[in-house]
């Protein structure tokens, strides 16, 4: 499947831009429309030099080169108020807008 967003940031890309296909593709992620989305742009080299890039946007994946933690690390314990439901709630849907 291949969704286009057009006439999207014509000089720049607002934030309300980007969060509106964050806003679309979260809600066709979660009727079960795709099970990976990419994302697939131009990165900045030089004046006469862009770079084709693709990056997997859901579900999260790693870049390469970075190491998995350990699972028998010692970690600490915190408390957080709101929830860390609540916190993750309102933060990953941001972060999502904020990458694309």
């Amino acid at each position: 499947m291949i969704q286009t967003f057009e006439g999207i940031g014509s000089k720049r890309v607002a934030f309300s831009e980007a969060e509106g296909v964050a806003n679309a593709i979260v809600a066709m992620y979660e009727a079960g429309e795709f099970d990976i989305c990419t994302i697939v742009y131009n990165r900045f080299k030089s004046v006469i030099s862009q770079i084709p890039t693709a990056t997997q946007l859901i579900p999260f994946a790693l870049p390469t080169g970075v190491a998995k933690p350990e699972s028998h690390e010692v970690r600490a314990i915190y408390e957080f108020e709101p929830s860390e439901d609540e916190i993750l709630a309102a933060l990953l849907p941001r972060n999502f807008a904020i990458q694309i």
